[in-house]
């Protein structure tokens, strides 16, 4: 689809998106009651007489606001093997969150959930190409990186509910595909050990037309760090075992710059999705070592995805 097309077709999407969140509040208030309607025959929805909800008010009286130490019952008797506790739907997979505020939780994904994730995922990106105009299709033309954490810490669960435990980033790079890549190959997102997985996926990329990185702020700007020092050299030897031209033109990059400029090895990397931490108490670097590329900050967590801030 040619540029211009596909950049009207974004806009089109996005401005009628944006006309739906005038009404917010009524969109919010259908979703509330069909969600009540689905939970209404689960253990939690029982409890809590999810059937007889006709307003705002009386949902607010019978779903005081909670912990998840007092959720954590309810996840026990899913990973011993109950169904139909907190959603009708069994987990499809188990989420370990990162222990941010505080020991790691376990979170259940069914199909649904997954569905809702990744096109919110999508959404936020169609929202950036449409604020930052025609030009941030370019991202499009080539491919992105998620910056990831493992896809398989294991299983949790028993029966119906034992699937496999992952962290979000790990879920979210089991996702790419040839069609729509956006993590390195499986092979390389299955090697364990973290600097062997950074170097292998620094080696994947340097050969490609990377136009997004992606992750938390923290790991994704240290491996661009580590590419800009090549690993401390082991990128030019392990890329030249099966790309050795391509090597060598990074290794004469680094002999004329002292280091490997990323604007140099990906002169289209336009975006920089960044999530968890501040992004812009690391501008000073960005700016310096990636004037070309736009702060692109997500709020993301292993509960969903909730916004996003551009620079523009």
């Amino acid at each position: 689809m040619p540029g211009a097309i596909m950049y009207e077709q974004i806009k089109s999407e996005m401005e009628t998106w944006f006309k739906e969140y005038n009404n917010i509040f009524i969109s919010q208030e259908n979703f509330l009651f069909s969600l009540l309607n689905k939970l209404k025959d689960t253990a939690v929805g029982k409890e809590r007489g999810y059937a007889d909800i006709k307003t705002i008010e009386q949902f607010q009286a019978q779903t005081p606001i909670q912990h998840y130490s007092d959720l954590k019952p309810y996840i026990e008797r899913i990973v011993a093997g109950e169904t139909n506790v907190l959603y009708p739907e069994p987990p499809t997979h188990w989420i370990q969150t990162s222990g941010t505020t505080g020991s790691p939780k376990l979170f259940p994904y069914n199909t649904e959930f997954e569905k809702t994730f990744l096109t919110s995922g999508n959404a936020i990106l169609d929202c950036f190409i449409y604020r930052v105009g025609s030009k941030a299709l370019k991202i499009l033309e080539g491919e992105t990186l998620l910056i990831h954490a493992s896809g398989n810490c294991g299983t949790v669960g028993t029966g119906a509910t034992k699937k496999t435990l992952a962290f979000v980033s790990g879920w979210i790079a089991k996702h790419s595909s040839p069609e729509n890549p956006f993590a390195p190959p499986i092979g390389i997102q299955s090697i364990e050990d973290w600097e062997e997985r950074m170097l292998q996926t620094g080696v994947y990329y340097v050969q490609r037309n990377l136009t997004r990185v992606g992750g938390v702020t923290s790991y994704a700007l240290m491996f661009l760090q580590e590419i800009e020092n090549a690993f401390g050299g082991k990128l030019f030897s392990v890329l030249a075992e099966n790309n050795p031209e391509r090597a060598a033109e990074l290794q004469q990059f680094y002999r004329e710059d002292g280091k490997l400029k990323i604007s140099r090895i990906w002169p289209n990397l336009l975006c920089l999705q960044l999530a968890g931490v501040d992004p812009y108490k690391y501008r000073s670097w960005i700016d310096e070592n990636l004037p070309n590329s736009l702060i692109f900050q997500s709020y993301v967590g292993s509960e969903g995805v909730y916004g996003f801030q551009t620079d523009r």
